[in-house]
């Protein structure tokens, strides 16, 4: 195999191999040139809905009443029939769930309705109802507070506090 020597007049290349490796390492330390899309603006996408086609289409009014009646009923009948549950249906009677959801928070069963609070006048259960130690007078548990001092728990309402 006969040796080729390449002079470039700073380096001697020894064979081709070392000159192409040579000459990819001058090419890659090379500036770039110019980008012609620098002057450009800036492109971005655009999500086109139904909206959005609605509003720029030949019966954009018609279109945008529809969708505004349609809304329009669905808030009413959905107010109309009650609320939303967790489930993200529609629930009716919902007095009845909400006086359960209370009854499972505070344990009280707002069905024995036996008094009305002395100090609030908020409708208490026989359960909820504490009797004052010092005047005897019915109060909810807002407006009373325990107090352990003596063997037994007594209440004392917010007077006589």
């Amino acid at each position: 195999m006969e040796e080729i020597v390449v002079d470039d007049g700073k380096n001697k290349y020894a064979d081709e191999d070392m000159l192409t490796k040579e000459a990819s390492i001058f090419l890659s330390s090379m500036p770039k040139r110019k980008s012609s899309f620098d002057e450009l603006p800036l492109l971005s996408k655009m999500h086109i809905g139904v909206k959005e086609i609605n509003l720029l289409s030949v019966n954009s009014e018609e279109n945008m009443k529809k969708i505004y009646e349609k809304t329009h009923t669905l808030l009413f009948n959905g107010s109309a029939n009650g609320y939303i549950d967790p489930n993200g249906k529609t629930a009716k009677n919902f007095l009845k769930d909400i006086a359960k959801l209370i009854a499972g928070v505070n344990n009280c069963c707002l069905s024995e309705k036996s008094s009305f609070c002395t100090f609030c006048d908020k409708i208490i259960c026989s359960r909820c109802c504490r009797s004052c130690s010092f005047c005897n007078l019915d109060y909810c548990q807002l407006c009373s507070v325990l107090q352990y001092n003596t063997p037994h728990e007594t209440a004392v309402c917010l007077t006589c506090l």
